[in-house]
């Protein structure tokens, strides 16, 4: 990953570790020879993390994240903010949040809810099989927490596709919470994503 996160990296759900990114850029209307496997779009999981906070008084915690395509971040079940806006892997969004009052001393959890539509529009980068979560908490300027191999993540099963809108714009589910998600498992991190970071970040 850029260097903007030193030690944190992009995790992913495991049939994602592997993948090289597609190349999507083509000139509109063009038959540009492009495959995405139907079996990997619309993907929802929820990944999380505990740690240890010694002592919180007196400090200030930034939270940094960014997701392909887009996460929603809680800090011991409050949540916090939802992003990045969309953008180009060679000049990608990140967010930014202030979340001292969300931490306490001892054991806190943090957990992200992250999404992949799959489809080439004119919403998302997607479709180019990126697709994780990266963050890191800094007291100051030093990590506390990031995203690594320690994390846990799960799918959740209880999306279904009913069918797309617009230009592939939207996907319209069925959501059913009779249907029970998997098991968390270690999370998978792919070494092949890579990302240069905005200067600005969309939220703070």
């Amino acid at each position: 990953m850029s260097v903007f996160f030193e030690k944190a990296k992009f995790i992913t759900d495991h049939r994602f570790a592997d993948l090289k990114p597609l190349d999507v850029y083509h000139p509109e209307g063009s038959n540009k020879n492009y495959f995405h496997p139907e079996e990997l779009k619309n993907i929802h999981i929820k990944v999380r993390k505990r740690f240890e906070l010694a002592e919180t008084r007196g400090k200030c915690y930034t939270l940094r994240f960014t997701a392909a395509d887009y996460a929603k971040v809680y800090i011991n079940g409050v949540f916090v903010g939802q992003g990045p806006a969309g953008g180009y892997e060679f000049s990608y969004y990140w967010n930014e949040y202030d979340v001292s009052e969300f931490l306490c001393e001892g054991e806190n959890l943090i957990e992200a809810e992250v999404y992949y539509q799959g489809h080439i529009n004119r919403v998302w980068n997607s479709g180019d099989l990126r697709f994780g979560f990266i963050c890191d908490v800094r007291d100051g300027e030093n990590a506390v927490i990031w995203t690594d191999e320690s994390w846990e993540y799960v799918s959740e099963n209880c999306f279904s596709i009913q069918s797309t809108i617009g230009y592939l714009t939207q996907n319209m589910e069925n959501y059913d919470s009779r249907v029970a998600d998997g098991e968390y498992r270690p999370v998978a991190v792919n070494e092949k994503i890579d990302y240069v970071y905005s200067p600005i970040p969309t939220a703070h």
